[in-house]
């Protein structure tokens, strides 16, 4: 559906009323199944204690990996974190820095603890900031290129 317009009827569907069919049944196992194992690559910590947030966001898939694409060489700034998925893409797309914000404590720490499963300490190319994000984007929003403010 990426890119193409939904109607409310199709976003409010009840899949009991209108089954999916075969074809729709098969793409959305193997889409779950391609999402797993992307995700089981880029390692995470268990998030028990993170019970309050929703968790990771599968549907930022597709944006997680265009933010990769673009990433080479560019300050990156993350706001609403979490886990830091998009601060993991990043890197990994070759960010020269990549910088995190929420207001939740927790949630820097997960962002942290996810970034350093991931990457060697001597990377040092995250930082991960606890504060009203957009206080802190008032006070720098001249200093990066691409940055991912989600909801």
């Amino acid at each position: 559906m990426l890119g193409r317009r939904v109607s409310k009827a199709q976003r409010l569907s009840n899949w009991e009323a209108a089954t999916l069919t075969d074809k729709q049944q098969l793409y959305a196992a193997t889409d779950a199944w391609v999402c797993t194992r992307i995700y089981d690559r880029l390692q995470r910590v268990p998030k028990n204690r993170f019970a309050k947030k929703t968790g990771f966001f599968v549907d930022q898939r597709e944006n997680r990996a265009l933010l990769e694409h673009y990433a080479k060489g560019r300050t990156v700034l993350n706001m609403f974190c979490y886990t830091g998925g998009f601060s993991v893409y990043a890197m990994r797309g070759g960010a020269s820095q990549v910088h995190s914000v929420d207001s939740s404590a927790k949630a820097v720490e997960l962002t942290n603890a996810n970034v350093a499963l991931n990457f060697p300490p001597e990377d040092h190319r995250h930082e991960a900031f606890c504060e009203d994000a957009f206080k802190y984007l008032d006070s720098h929003d001249d200093k990066y290129e691409p940055n991912t403010a989600k909801p």
